[in-house]
């Protein structure tokens, strides 16, 4: 599992499950200091350790790091499309004339327009690329074998694995509906470059 962002490495994870003694083996590799301590933290949570005994435990939690990555930058580039929109006056609508920025940078404002559409390419593909992962994971949820189990640890294995799936479903439905914003963001940044634009003509 690898998180493709666009920065200068990549973090990846790495999960092997050996079903005879019931084992998990993660390794994290690359993430940066905020991510590790995110993931840390929730090792930390004692309501969560008895997740630890189903191998997708540290996947899921490397997903809610990803969401929450992902809710992060989707408030910006939502509000941030917003604002522009209302500080170069492109909406029609008295409601917000007081929010006009009088003696606007206009090769400014374009400029920093088309870098925020650059940047909601990127959102884009990284949380139709965490998606993806969600529905895979989900997926893999169903393929463990329990029958060398006793009954008391298949019924843990279970409950955990329901919880993780749920958890998982929860985040995939979650950046799924965020995708609109994100689309909406995008195409309202777009109008904004070209309605500041147009200013020069």
């Amino acid at each position: 599992m690898e998180n493709f962002s666009h920065r200068s490495y990549w973090f990846k994870v790495f999960v092997a499950y050996n079903a005879t003694n019931q084992t998990t083996t993660t390794f994290l590799h690359n993430l940066h200091l905020s991510e590790y301590e995110f993931i840390q933290a929730r090792f930390d949570e004692v309501v969560l350790h008895p997740l630890s005994i189903h191998p997708m435990f540290v996947p899921v939690l490397v997903m809610e790091l990803l969401f929450h990555e992902a809710l992060a930058q989707v408030r910006f580039v939502f509000e941030d499309s917003v604002r522009l929109r209302h500080k170069a006056g492109l909406v029609k609508d008295e409601t917000y004339k007081h929010l006009e920025q009088e003696n606007l940078d206009i090769e400014e404002e374009a400029t920093t327009a088309l870098s925020h559409e650059q940047k909601i390419v990127t959102l884009l593909e990284k949380m139709e690329f965490a998606i993806k992962v969600g529905n895979k994971l989900m997926a893999w949820l169903k393929d463990f074998d329990t029958s060398t189990m006793t009954d008391e640890l298949a019924e843990k294995f279970h409950t955990a694995g329901q919880i993780i799936y749920n958890r998982l479903e929860y985040i995939v439905d979650g950046l799924d509906i965020q995708l609109i914003r994100v689309n909406r963001a995008q195409s309202l940044t777009r109008l904004n470059r070209l309605g500041v634009c147009t200013f020069d003509l």
